[in-house]
């Protein structure tokens, strides 16, 4: 009878357990002159009543990266221009590692602030002087006991706008925490196409070798998607499968995208110094043709699902001059979700057009 009421007891206790989370902001109180010093710390608390492991996922409020963790909007609703950098994340690697760094664990009833430099990846010229609201990205991965992950979309509980004037526009680089261990070195280097491709000094022989070899097999993958959406004119099985229902418009999207990728990553150029472990690659939005190597991009094969000719794909459609996909979601099951429930944002999310190459 008492390991009957042990037994009842423990599933009651597992069935009550709640997941939950609040995210809120900071903002400078007084009149922001000079957006070189604009930070907004984010407050992110465990409401639940179980400790949760939370990826320090870059497209959220958890890391420092330079990425869009916030929508940013002045008074008249206008957005700040996103001048950061747009990230290939592997969140099933990170859940893995045993780097603390990768993670933030929080007891029930605790928090954790993290302060974010987003005076130095938006840029307020454009919209001008005036009121600005920084709502935080609220979707958060827990990792369960199992290693499985869960999303977690947490309640934003304040917004608070912080007022802006003076020096609206960013002069001081980034820092390396806000680039997976790089250095901004935009200003040292005049972006350009080649005629091949072309490499950082942080790029060793070998590495280079290697990048050569997933250039080649990117831009076959590629040809190889530019050639079956020409033959298909009206959708595929692949096409449903990462892209959705079938849109004469969303074809030509991505039929315009692989025609570019088809010779345009042999002009690009390429650096090696970032080193974070969870991550393929990154490129900045407003920096056409740089493609910024990690660490995992070196730890994937070659070619087939998360390699480093996918990546290539992925990284090359976020640029605007290719298509300028965003990062919605990652990885093959929330990729096909995502062409499921909202085609719209399928053909915009990078990783569906670097699954749609490979399996295509």
């Amino acid at each position: 009878m008492f390991a009957a009421l042990v037994i009842l007891s423990t599933v009651i206790s597992a069935a009550s357990a709640t997941k939950s989370l609040t995210v809120s902001t900071t903002v400078p109180s007084s009149l922001v002159a000079d957006v070189n010093s604009l930070q907004v710390v984010t407050t992110i608390a465990n409401t639940g009543d179980e400790t949760l492991k939370l990826l320090n996922d870059p497209d959220s409020p958890l890391s420092t990266w330079a990425t869009r963790s916030f929508d940013v909007k002045n008074a008249d609703g206008k957005d700040a221009e996103f001048n950061g950098v747009i990230v290939r994340y592997a969140p099933e690697v990170a859940a893995k590692s045993e780097d603390a760094s990768e993670w933030t664990l929080l007891a029930p009833g605790e928090s954790v602030d993290v302060t974010h430099d987003v005076g130095l990846y938006y840029d307020f010229s454009k919209t001008g002087a005036g009121e600005y609201t920084f709502t935080p990205a609220n979707r958060f991965i827990a990792v369960e006991s199992d290693g499985s992950l869960t999303d977690i979309i947490a309640d934003i509980s304040s917004a608070p706008s912080a007022s802006l004037t003076g020096n609206l526009s960013a002069t001081r680089a980034l820092a390396p925490e806000n680039l997976g261990g790089s250095e901004d070195l935009r200003a040292e280097h005049a972006s350009g196409l080649q005629k091949r491709a072309s490499y950082r000094s942080n790029c060793s022989a070998s590495r280079q070798s290697t990048n050569a070899g997933a250039i080649t097999a990117g831009q076959s993958y590629a040809t190889k998607s530019y050639n079956h959406l020409v033959a298909n004119t009206s959708g595929s099985t692949v096409w449903t499968t990462w892209f959705g229902a079938f849109a004469a418009n969303r074809r030509t999207l991505a039929l315009n995208s692989f025609n570019r990728l088809r010779t345009y990553p042999n002009q690009w150029t390429y650096d090696c110094s970032c080193t974070q472990t969870s991550t393929y690659a990154y490129i900045y939005r407003n920096e056409y043709g740089v493609v910024y190597l990690c660490g995992l991009y070196w730890n994937v094969p070659n070619t087939g699902s998360g390699s480093r000719a996918d990546t290539i794909i992925h990284e090359g459609s976020h640029f605007t001059q290719v298509l300028g996909t965003e990062d919605y979601t990652y990885g093959e099951a929330s990729s096909k979700n995502l062409a499921r429930s909202s085609p719209t944002q399928a053909i915009y999310n990078a990783d569906n057009h670097a699954f749609f190459s490979v399996y295509v």
